[in-house]
């Protein structure tokens, strides 16, 4: 266990040092003006970092631990702006853990975002919901069904072009039954949280 939180805490110092080296030989010089974006302006992001499961809720509320280790996660994720304020985008991500006996559970969504941005130069908080499809594999059996992800992040802009930052999102997975098999009794909601590091760049 201490092993996996190393190396997904050098991932995140490896990407957080690369947009930082890149930015600084592509226009680090370049002088800073508060961010404005107007209709047609986007932005492209790498997000890399870790899942932590928090536990499993069945149709009756009762609450029970997933059993599942920490989570390593990657997405890469699209924005387009409206205005300065509202963006619309999407996101493919992925995530694996373990569980107690050795199977793997694999998670990939694929979301809708709309996006809130706060800005306090040369800060931005960008608060979202994203809805979609969630295609989730443990061992051989795969089960597709919707997953909700608001969060929020705290972006710093290091050029016009290139941002870094941190997010916290809520992953609520369902994964519901109808029966007879599985019975509708075995209908479970996931629940998690994302912390990850962003690399950012808007054209």
């Amino acid at each position: 266990m201490a092993a996996k939180r190393r190396m997904l805490l050098l991932l995140l110092i490896f990407l957080l040092t690369g947009v930082l080296a890149h930015a600084q030989a592509n226009g680090g010089s370049t002088p800073r003006a508060p961010q404005i974006y107007g209709l047609g302006d986007q932005m492209i992001y790498i997000d890399g970092g870790m899942l932590v499961p928090l536990f499993y809720m069945d149709e009756g509320g009762n609450g029970f631990p997933t059993n599942l280790t920490l989570g390593a996660i990657a997405s890469v994720g699209w924005n387009s702006f409206l205005s300065n304020t509202f963006s619309l985008g999407a996101e493919l991500g992925g995530t694996f853990s373990f569980s107690p006996n050795g199977r793997t559970l694999v998670m990939i969504p694929l979301t809708g975002k709309v996006t809130y941005w706060l800005r306090f130069y040369p800060f931005e908080f960008p608060i979202y919901m994203g809805a979609g499809i969630n295609f989730m594999k443990l061992s051989n059996y795969l089960y597709i069904g919707p997953i909700l992800k608001p969060g929020i992040g705290a972006y710093y802009d290091i050029t016009s072009k290139w941002a870094v930052g941190l997010n916290f999102v809520y992953w609520w997975v369902p994964e519901i039954y109808f029966g007879p098999n599985p019975p509708a009794s075995q209908s479970r909601f996931g629940n998690f949280l994302e912390i990850s590091a962003s690399g950012v760049f808007h054209f």
